[in-house]
C-alpha cells in the first residue's frame, strides 16, 4: 500500500505534458506549413498519377513553401520530429488541419 503513495507521484510526474523547446516552430506557423505541406503532397500526387509527369520537382515546391512562410527546411524538419515524439499534441494539431482542408474541399464543391 505505501508502494503505490510513493509511486504516484512519480506517475504524476511522467504524465505531465513537457513543454515545447524554444528551437522549435510555434504551433500556429508549424499548423499552417504542415497545412501547406499537404497541399504540396496533393499537388505531387495529382502530378503523378493525372498528369503522368515523372519529373515534379518536389524540392522546388517544398523551397517555395517555406519561402513563403518565413522558414527554413530545417525548422520544419525538427518541429515534426518533436511532434512526432509526442503523438497528443501531434493529433490535436492533425485534426485542424484536417478541418481546414476539409472546410477548403467543402466551399469548393459549392
Amino acid at each position: 500500500m505505501r508502494l503505490r503513495w510513493l509511486l504516484l507521484p512519480l506517475l504524476v510526474a511522467c504524465a505531465a505534458e513537457e513543454p515545447a523547446p524554444t528551437d522549435i516552430l510555434p504551433r500556429d506557423r508549424f499548423r499552417d506549413a504542415l497545412l501547406k505541406a499537404h497541399v504540396v503532397e496533393a499537388r505531387l500526387n495529382h502530378e503523378m498519377t493525372v498528369d503522368k509527369r515523372m519529373d515534379m520537382p518536389a524540392a522546388q515546391y517544398y523551397d517555395t513553401l517555406f519561402h513563403q512562410e518565413g522558414i527554413t527546411r530545417e525548422e520544419f524538419v525538427r518541429t515534426f520530429n518533436w511532434y512526432t515524439e509526442h503523438p497528443k499534441e501531434m493529433k490535436a494539431l492533425y485534426e485542424e488541419v484536417l478541418a481546414t482542408l476539409q472546410q477548403r474541399a467543402d466551399s469548393i464543391a459549392q
